[in-house]
Order: C-alpha cells, then structure tokens, then sequence
C-alpha cells in the first residue's frame, strides 16, 4: 500500500482489470499514459509522485502480473536519481520480471 490515495486506486483498478483480461483470455494489458500516478506530476502535488524501480508500487504491478499470468505493460512518472521526473512506460512479463 502507498501513501498516496490515487495510486492505490490505480493499483486496485489494475488488479481488477487483470483479472477480467485474465477471465477474457488475454497474454497483455496494455494502459494509458500516466496510469499510476496521474498528471498530478505537473503540480506540485507531483512531487511525491515519481516512483522508481524498486518502489513498493512498481513491486505491486510485478505481483499483479504474477497474480494473473498476465504482462502489462503502463504508464507512470518516474523519477532519475537526480530528481528528474520522467513519462515513462513499464513493460512487466507474466512471471512479474521488469
């Protein structure tokens, strides 16, 4: 779970749209720009939001790959070890492996 209440809706959503692309017989779920964590990055409510490998809710999108034997493949903010945020895509397999 994270601190912030937009991610951890993401986070919920994304279960349970892999699970109906699992039900539905899909391999890949593919969502939009930005899905984990929103625009709000633009602001400066983002600057909590940039979320690196590693972070608990790039871990929790492994699991939900895992979980559902499904790849995924999203958006979301990350940000560089000098701070820079960046609009990034996320390509995890069905085993959970970045």
């Amino acid at each position: 779970r994270s601190s912030d209440p937009g991610i951890d809706w993401a986070l919920k959503a994304l279960d349970e749209a892999a699970a109906a692309a699992q039900d539905q017989g899909a391999r890949l779920l593919i969502l939009p720009e930005l899905f984990l964590g929103g625009y709000r990055a633009l602001s400066e409510a983002g600057e909590a939001c940039g979320l690196r490998e590693g972070s608990p809710s790039i871990d929790r999108v492994a699991s939900i790959a895992r979980a559902h034997h499904l790849a995924i493949v999203l958006g979301f903010f990350e940000r560089s070890a000098n701070g820079q945020l960046y609009n990034s895509a996320l390509a995890v397999d069905e085993d959970g492996r970045l």
